[in-house]
């Protein structure tokens, strides 16, 4: 009869034991150990095998116990940072130190609270470091350090950390390179490391019920010279598209549809992410809507419906839904202005006009001056030394309330519901969907926007024409500078969303409004898409102007 395996007969025995002791004891003599010595050398390196993994998960069990440690640590300091902040609230900055006193101690308390916790981290990653080197096969301890880097490598990716990130991404490979090929962390983290994502496309007319065949030209976003271009990759053929495989990236599709405009669509693919668009996981995914080619003006570019990174680059941007919006190319000229005013002239509105007329300074003494009507009664461009005088620059010197009331007489002149854009729809319009800090990409060279820096001798406002760099993905240009732009919206410390979603309306009598962007006065193009201020509505400054937006309404393009 064959001999009974060692397991049935004594549960328990480790695998690597119960094989010396069947070799030790096998019926031919030359499957056996040659001679005791031989098999006591198996038995002691069993055992330094047995001693090493338990020192092994020993240290894995101490390394885990710190991430407790550290969680607890940081809970504490984010209890101690919201009384603080509620604190914070209560008080006014011209209250005395000694009420300020409780305020500072739970900052410094919450600050050693949040160091300690990156100490006990540390203290972490050593104690598996020291795992690694005692069992460099045993592969615990080495999947727990593979996920330690991971999340480095997300958190640098996520701040535009390139260097930090490629650090990461090196000493996780070397972690996950020593880790069995059969390992399923060693699997998930080379199929995440590819950085492969896909694509779902699907878009819909006012004018015709079925999905109408087209075609979708793919373009990846390439960095030359410090500026995102469009690089043509290839025809992604007729939609809808279900589950495109595309590396991770920025990427722009133009969309083209028989008697539709053509679209461009930004697009951002993260690492390993299916895009599709689609507002949050709760709801359904959304046709992108294509307008009808007459409905767009040749200077009118369509920002479609979608997430955007929007915020502050210093505190970090976050991804809000923003509808699909119809924004004016340029700001309003001084030329375009010139008509409204006459316009209210030859309506005998005269009052009106000059209630709406901007104000001009001089370049020399910086001397203000009010725009007057000729002895025709007409109002005309000044051949004085005025900033805001150049016909096709920008009009300045011109309050919030102005700026509305041209959106109402182009509304009523073109039946187009033009207003003034929520100040998200502009920075949407400015960034695209990739949190580009400058319409262009990156790169904040004084050359490309119109800035104080950017010219030899600023006299104001640069004409449209000029700084051709400054354009966003979406063709609206002059965003990052020339001049700070009005903006529908009241201003409050940030802009009103719901969750993921902007809010509208936002109405509050006299309050300030928002204005966004840089201007020809801002010393150079440092947040040039973060910039926000909150103005008095009736203010007039020769750095302010304005363009117009509508939404882009299905049934009515």
């Amino acid at each position: 009869a064959p001999p009974v395996a060692l397991q049935t007969v004594a549960a328990g025995v480790p695998a690597p034991l119960a094989r010396i002791v069947e070799r030790a004891m096998a019926r031919t003599p030359e499957r056996r150990y040659a001679s005791a010595e031989e098999l006591g050398q198996a038995v002691d390196t069993w055992l330094d095998g047995t001693e090493t993994r338990k020192r092994v998960h020993r240290l894995v069990e101490r390394a885990e116990s710190r991430v407790d440690d550290a969680q607890l640590l940081l809970g504490r300091a984010r209890r101690l940072r919201e009384r603080a902040e509620q604190l914070d609230r209560e008080l006014s900055p011209w209250d005395p130190e000694e009420d300020k006193h409780a305020l500072w101690e739970m900052q410094d308390r919450a600050d050693v609270l949040e160091r300690e916790a990156r100490y006990k981290l540390l203290e972490r990653r050593q104690l598996l470091h020291a795992a690694t080197a005692q069992a460099p096969d045993e592969p615990g301890p080495r999947a727990i350090l593979a996920r330690c880097f991971r999340e480095d490598h997300d958190e640098a990716e996520a701040r535009g950390d390139e260097a930090t990130r490629r650090m990461a991404e090196e000493r996780l490979r070397e972690h996950l390179g020593k880790l069995p090929e059969t390992h399923p962390v060693r699997q998930e983290y080379l199929t995440w490391l590819s950085g492969m994502g896909s694509l779902s496309l699907s878009w819909s007319t006012a004018h015709a019920e079925a999905m109408p065949s087209g075609e979708v030209l793919l373009e990846r976003y390439a960095n030359h010279r410090r500026r995102l271009r469009p690089v043509a990759v290839r025809s992604l053929g007729d939609g809808p598209l279900d589950g495109v495989p595309l590396p991770m990236g920025s990427y722009r599709l133009r969309i083209r549809v028989s008697g539709c405009a053509e679209v461009r669509l930004p697009i951002q693919i993260d690492r390993g992410a299916h895009w599709q668009c689609q507002q949050d996981a709760e709801r359904p995914v959304r046709p992108v809507h294509l307008p009808a080619a007459a409905s767009l003006g040749p200077d009118d570019c369509y920002i479609p419906a979608g997430q955007a990174w929007v915020g502050d680059e210093g505190s970090g941007l976050v991804a809000v839904w923003v509808d699909g919006v119809v924004m004016r190319r340029n700001p309003v000229t001084n030329r375009e202005y010139l008509v409204f005013l006459n316009h209210l002239v030859s309506a005998s509105l005269g009052e009106d006009a000059q209630r709406w007329a901007p104000i001009r300074w001089s370049s020399t003494s910086g001397a203000a001056h009010s725009w007057q009507p000729d002895a025709s009664g007409l109002y005309t461009l000044s051949q004085a030394p005025l900033v805001g005088c150049v016909p096709d620059a920008p009009v300045v010197g011109v309050s919030w309330h102005a700026a509305k009331a041209f959106a109402a007489w182009e509304a009523t002149r073109t039946q187009v519901a033009w207003r003034l854009p929520h100040e998200l729809e502009w920075e949407k319009a400015a960034r695209g969907v990739d949190g580009r800090p400058f319409p262009w990409g990156p790169g904040g060279d004084p050359s490309r926007a119109c800035v104080w820096s950017s010219r030899a001798r600023p006299v104001g406002p640069a004409s449209i024409q000029a700084f051709p760099a400054d354009e966003s993905p979406y063709g609206c240009r002059h965003l990052a500078g020339n001049v700070h732009e009005w903006c529908e919206n009241v201003f409050r410390p940030g802009a009103r969303v719901q969750g993921p979603v902007l809010v509208w309306p936002d109405e509050e009598a006299g309050a300030l409004r928002t204005a966004r962007g840089a201007s020809w006065r801002s010393r150079g193009l440092q947040r040039a898409l973060s910039q926000r201020q909150g103005l008095d509505p009736s203010a007039r400054e020769d750095r302010v102007g304005f363009r117009l937006a509508r939404l882009l309404v299905p049934s009515q393009d």
